[in-house]
C-alpha cells in the first residue's frame, strides 16, 4: 500500500520502487507483492531487485495463466518494449476472457502500431456506434481515422468534438489534427493549442521535439524533450535521445 501511495499519490517512482524492493526481499513468494512490483516495472521501465516484470510474474503464470491482471501486465510490458505482435496476441486473449471497453481500446491502439489500420477502424467504428458520447471512444475513433488517412472525416469530427470537449480531450484532438497538417506552421499551431489545453501531453511535447529537431533548432528541441523526460524519468530511450542531442548543442 505504501508503494502504491508513493507511486500514484506522491508521484515518487523512486521511493515506490525502493519500498516494493524491500517488500520483495521480505516476502519473495507473496502474490500481491509480485503483482505490485511487476506493475511498477511496467510503468517505470526499471528492474526491481534485478528482475523484469516477466520474471516476476512467471511463477504466478504457472498457477493461473489466465489471470486478467497478469495478462494486463504482460500486455503493458510488451507495449513498453514495443513488441506489438506479442502485445496483440495477449490482448486478444484477455478480451476473450474478460472483455471491457478500455481493453478493446488498448487492442485498437496496438493494431494501429502493428499497421493493422483497417482492422483498428472496424473495431473503433463498432465502439463509436455503440457509445458515441464516451470521450475515450471518441478519441480512439479519431485516431483510427487519422491512421487510415481519412482526413476529411477526421477533421470534420475533430472540429465538432472540440466545441464541447474537456481540456484533456481538446489536447488529444489538437494533437491528432496536427498529424494531418501539411505545413510545419499549421502543425506548430495545433501542437501549441494541444499544450495550452494540457501542458503534460507527452505526444504533443515529443512531436514538438521532433519538429524543432528537423528544423535544426536543437535548443528548442531539447526544451521539449526534457519535458517529456520529466514525465518519464526512467525511460532509457528518451535519455539516449537527449544524450545524442547534446552532441548537436556543444
Amino acid at each position: 500500500l505504501r508503494s502504491k501511495l508513493q507511486n500514484v499519490w506522491n508521484r515518487n517512482t523512486t521511493a515506490a520502487i525502493s519500498t516494493i524492493s524491500e517488500a520483495l526481499t521480505l516476502y519473495p513468494d507473496n502474490h500481491e507483492v509480485l503483482l505490485c512490483a511487476a506493475e511498477l516495472i511496467s510503468e517505470s521501465g526499471s528492474k526491481i531487485n534485478g528482475k523484469s516484470a516477466f520474471e516476476l510474474i512467471e511463477p504466478l503464470k504457472q498457477i493461473d495463466g489466465e489471470n486478467p491482471k497478469l495478462l494486463q501486465i504482460e500486455i503493458d510490458e510488451y507495449i513498453r518494449q514495443k513488441q506489438w505482435k506479442n502485445a496483440y496476441e495477449v490482448s486478444q486473449k484477455l478480451i476473450q476472457i474478460e472483455p471491457s471497453e478500455n481493453r478493446i481500446i488498448k487492442n485498437i491502439l496496438i493494431c494501429i502500431e502493428l499497421g493493422e489500420n483497417q482492422h483498428a477502424f472496424f473495431l473503433a467504428d463498432e465502439l463509436y456506434t455503440n457509445n458515441p458520447t464516451s470521450e475515450e471512444v471518441q478519441i480512439t475513433y479519431v485516431k483510427t481515422l487519422v491512421a487510415n488517412n481519412k482526413k476529411t472525416e477526421a477533421i470534420t469530427l475533430i472540429n465538432s468534438l472540440l466545441q464541447k470537449a474537456s481540456s484533456k480531450m481538446k489536447s488529444e484532438l489538437y494533437y491528432q489534427k496536427s498529424r494531418l497538417e501539411s505545413s510545419d506552421d499549421k502543425k506548430l499551431s495545433d501542437l501549441r493549442s494541444s499544450l495550452t489545453a494540457n501542458p503534460r501531453n507527452e505526444e504533443a511535447l515529443f512531436a514538438l521535439y521532433e519538429l524543432y529537431f528537423k528544423k535544426n533548432d536543437y535548443r528548442k528541441a531539447q526544451y521539449y524533450l526534457k519535458q517529456v523526460i520529466a514525465l518519464n524519468p526512467s525511460n532509457q530511450e528518451l535519455l539516449d535521445l537527449n544524450s545524442n542531442l547534446e552532441n548537436y548543442l556543444y
